[in-house]
């Protein structure tokens, strides 16, 4: 087993279990750590940790290109330079966060599927103090280079969501059973699953305008009496483009956030 550190410097630590003695070095590039675990130094900065991927924007374009939905390194490194940001506002954010989601699918015909991917969110509060998600997608690259990163290991399985069909795509939005997990546990992300999870997210949206324009969106929703709408709206684009299982990921967030502050 090797698990790559990045450390607060952009230096890549790789920590290597394979012989007898764990033997520890230096690599060169992000690339040749894609099978390695990862692990952050408190404080590494998303700036950093981008900076990284940049200085291999041939390889990462070829390895990502789905994700990138049609973007490029070059693209993202211009958002990132960009001097357009969302309006001075009353939601700041605070640090950004890999998770993993674990989901678990039956169907009619007794069917099962099991989903486990990555997610890349934001996590921030409002003047009030209250703890509110941001979506990634939502939010400028140069909004978020200053932002720490860090990981989630924590991995929590939940009740059975009823799958989707073509007849019926609002039972994602209105399911709302039990939210404790079955069971919880401790996971292991790797930098392929970590890159890929960012690349998705910030390249959701293709225009810097059109980012701006949610997170105030957003922004304003979260100051008024409803802080969800606009997490219920992002809910109801996945399941209109089919993306069911983050959509299943979307609607416990809320539920959680609903429970937790009895909205």
């Amino acid at each position: 087993m090797k698990i790559l550190h990045i450390k607060k410097n952009g230096k890549l630590l790789i920590e290597n279990y394979e012989s007898n003695n764990v033997d520890l070095y230096f690599a060169e590039s992000l690339s040749d750590c894609l099978s390695c675990d990862i692990e952050l130094d408190d404080g590494v900065l998303f700036e950093t940790v981008f900076g990284l991927i940049l200085k291999e924007k041939d390889f990462f374009g070829k390895v990502f290109y789905q994700e990138l939905s049609g973007r490029t390194l070059d693209d993202l490194e211009k958002e990132m330079k960009s001097k357009k940001k969302p309006k001075e506002n009353d939601v700041s954010l605070n640090f950004l966060e890999i998770t993993k989601v674990f989901e678990f699918f039956s169907t009619e015909e007794k069917i099962n599927t099991i989903d486990l991917y990555c997610v890349f969110v934001g996590i921030g509060k409002t003047k009030e103090n209250i703890d509110v998600f941001i979506p990634t997608s939502v939010c400028p690259l140069n909004e978020l280079k200053n932002v720490p990163v860090k990981l989630s290991k924590i991995v929590e399985s939940y009740n059975d969501i009823p799958e989707d069909n073509e007849d019926d795509q609002q039972s994602m939005i209105e399911y709302s059973g039990d939210l404790s997990p079955s069971f919880k546990a401790i996971t292991r992300i790797s930098v392929y699953e970590f890159i890929q999870s960012i690349f998705y997210e910030i390249c959701y949206y293709k225009k810097i305008e059109e980012k701006i324009q949610l997170r105030n969106i957003k922004d304003d929703k979260l100051n008024s009496q409803n802080k969800l709408t606009f997490l219920e709206s992002q809910l109801s684009k996945h399941v209109e483009n089919d993306e069911f299982e983050k959509a299943a990921a979307l609607k416990k967030q809320i539920e959680k956030i609903k429970k937790a502050k009895k909205i």
